[in-house]
């Protein structure tokens, strides 16, 4: 059997309480906040698709044998999905499930030893691990034993499934820190001292709207302690957590507020707490997959064959075990098509149960191949999967999903994705040059595609030309490991989505006509590279009316226009807020310039329509035509209340284009929009008015 965990004995109870409350809620017994609070704990979050679902299962490690996959191949045909989706944090997705479908997945799964539980919500996450673990020539030791033997304790305890906030874990195997640790919740890296295993351990790490870096808390954790320690934290992070605002609710704010010191003195208290009662260190199997003969004969390649020796150069290296190899298998999107699942399973079925892990840029990595037999994998390979020929720059590419299943995201990026290809391979470029630069795309502020640790990334906005909204994207690059220190990319500018996949060839163009094209990207970056992506910002920001180039205003990937709530009402998210910062610069931008303005007339229009445009998004309304917004916001933050009304009169001279008024009157246009600026900041995370009637 697999061996990544082991699920609790009570998981059985587990699925049996997911089908009462999924009972009761397809009853109406259970009302819809409470039925989101329980099911989202257990992976399971709504799709834009009415009455569809995601179904997250946890892969520990992100370790997946050739029977699990087979069985996810199954289950997901069974469903009728079209794919499997891996995700950045090594786990798999099943989509567009119906409620009926998730208790014969979880007991389908439960027998392979796989748990959705933990799978989303305030839980202890799947914890993530350097996928060339165990196998990479150039690691200090390989933690895979304790990841394994962590996660099979922590999915054992109750209070592991409601903190305050997600709480995510990863572990790397040297300071390349392939797994990110120096940017998670709690992250650890592995190191030796006198002969003693242990790790480096940083705290307070996160993406999300707000990227933070790790702060360094232990220069040296003895592996006897590290169940503990990490038990100490959750417990602190449970008790102190900010439950009231989910905005400022994970691991990295509790670390801000007690400061670095007091956080590791309040640690220390935990653990001497946890002694006092008995804390049973962690269960290691260290072998828990040995290397076993291939059971299949070996297939020899031509030593000439050119499509084979390419495949070798790009995705084959070596193991530290002599004679054995790993093979980076790319995927599109993060997606493997059910009887390539089913196909891949078959194929590694002959090499043993430890041949195949998630890679967080959403690719496969098998592992422990024998050189005999690299022609069957690659044989195999390219009957079952027809992406193995794409160049590094492809395969690492990652994006969300964004709007197209996502209630939080603005922009489609996977809809992106076929015509940055197509720019990148008519633009003449040799795409093997481009090195394994690291290209991410989210559909929104929040990090799902982790842009923020691109080498060049973009994240979803909303841009506007006279008053219509359209997809655009902001542009960051930049991001960098040593052993010193974690930089994430930083912000240069932004782009229409139309504009995009030219503009991504622009930039690979400029890297590679420079002199430092020797030394990479981020030494071009370095040396004159930021500045001039970000100059080819501002002349490809220009953009067409709606009445001339409509296309600006559609998507990639979609068949509307650009549209934030898609015919919904607006669920809380950064993709809103971020909408929301859009007016709320505009307003900012005038209220600074309305003493020295050349045109007053025109700064104080711009005024009123973005403080009556910023906040209609909170009550489900889409920005339309400059006096339907005014209209608007007349109706639901005047009249009901939310705004002065003495504010009427201001707007309604907008109405009238009674200009000389509204100079007359100009104080009462910036109080206004001090005014909505103020209400604005007091939205909660679920676009709530705080200290209001609401």
């Amino acid at each position: 059997m697999p061996t990544a965990y082991k699920i609790p004995e009570n998981y059985p109870e587990e699925i049996a309480r997911f089908r009462k409350q999924a009972s009761d809620f397809i009853a109406g017994k259970l009302d819809l906040v409470a039925w989101k609070g329980f099911r989202v704990g257990q992976g399971l979050y709504e799709q834009r698709t009415p009455n569809t679902y995601m179904l997250r299962a946890r892969i520990g490690a992100g370790i997946l044998s050739p029977l699990q996959l087979r069985r996810i191949g199954e289950l997901a045909y069974s469903f009728g999905s079209p794919a499997i989706h891996f995700t950045t944090r090594q786990d798999i997705q099943f989509h567009y499930l119906h409620i009926e479908d998730v208790e014969g997945a979880q007991e389908r799964l439960a027998e392979v030893g796989i748990t959705t539980h933990g799978g989303g919500g305030n839980t202890v996450r799947n914890i993530t691990l350097s996928p060339e673990a165990g196998i990479d020539p150039e690691e200090i030791f390989d933690p895979t034993p304790y990841v394994t033997a962590l996660t099979t304790r922590m999915i054992a305890e109750p209070d592991s499934f409601d903190l305050p906030r997600k709480f995510k874990m990863s572990f790397s195997n040297n300071f390349k820190d392939t797994a990110d640790a120096r940017i998670a919740c709690l992250g650890f890296i592995a190191k030796i001292v006198e002969g003693k295993r242990g790790f480096v351990v940083y705290a307070g790490g996160g993406m999300g709207g707000q990227p933070m870096p790790g702060i360094l808390l232990e220069t040296f954790l003895p592996v006897e302690d590290l169940y503990i320690y990490v038990k100490a934290i959750k417990v602190l992070f449970d008790h102190n957590g900010n439950r009231r605002n989910r905005l400022k609710a994970k691991l990295k704010f509790l670390v801000q507020k007690l400061g670095i010191e007091e956080f590791r003195k309040s640690i220390h208290q935990e653990i001497e707490t946890l002694r006092s009662f008995g804390v049973p260190s962690l269960e290691i199997e260290e072998n828990i997959s040995p290397i076993i003969p291939a059971r299949i004969s070996p297939v020899i390649i031509n030593a000439n064959n050119a499509d084979y020796l390419q495949w070798k150069r790009r995705y084959v290296r070596p193991q530290k075990q002599c004679g054995f190899y790993s093979i980076l298998v790319p995927l599109f999107l993060g997606d493997l098509k059910i009887e390539d699942a089913l196909g891949l399973a078959d194929l590694l079925s002959a090499f043993g149960e430890d041949t195949l892990r998630i890679t967080k840029e959403q690719n496969l990595l098998l592992r422990n191949i024998p050189e005999s037999h690299l022609g069957n994998i690659f044989n195999g390979l390219n009957a079952i999967y027809t992406l193995s020929d794409h160049p590094c720059v492809i395969a690492n590419l990652i994006t969300c999903t964004g709007a197209d299943t996502c209630k939080l995201g603005l922009c489609m990026p996977r809809g992106l994705v076929i015509p940055i290809i197509d720019a990148l391979q008519e633009s003449g470029i040799n795409l093997d040059d481009l090195d394994d630069i690291k290209i991410h795309i989210s559909g929104c502020p929040n990090s799902c595609g982790r842009h923020p640790t691109a080498d060049l990334g973009f994240f979803g906005r909303v841009g506007r030309s006279e008053g219509v909204s359209f997809p655009a994207y902001t542009v960051v690059a930049g991001a960098g490991v040593t052993e010193e220190r974690y930089r994430f990319a930083q912000v240069l500018g932004w782009i229409s989505a139309k504009e995009l996949p030219q503009f991504l060839v622009n930039i690979l163009r400029l890297w590679l006509a420079q002199d430092h094209r020797r030394a990479g990207f981020t030494e071009w970056l370095a040396h004159g590279g930021f500045s001039q992506i970000a100059e080819l910002t501002l002349r490809q920001q220009i953009v067409p009316s709606l009445e001339t180039a409509p296309e600006y205003y559609v998507d990639w990937g979609a068949d509307a226009p650009f549209s934030v709530l898609k015919g919904q009402k607006a669920e809380c998210s950064a993709s809103v807020f971020d909408l929301i910062e859009v007016d709320a610069s505009t307003v900012r931008e005038s209220i600074a310039e309305i003493e020295c303005s050349q045109d007053l007339d025109t700064t104080l229009a711009r005024l009123i329509l973005g403080a009556s445009r910023m906040l209609l998004i909170t009550r489900g309304i889409e920005a339309g035509k400059d006096n339907e917004c005014i209209v608007a916001f007349l109706k639901e933050f005047i009249e009901q209340g939310l705004v002065d009304k003495h504010f009427a009169n201001v707007l309604q001279y907008a109405l009238k284009g009674d200009r000389d008024s509204l100079r007359h009157h100009k104080d009462d246009v910036i109080a206004l929009g001090t005014a909505v600026l103020t209400l604005k900041d007091s939205l909660d995370d679920s676009l709530r008015f705080q200290n209001t009637r609401e």
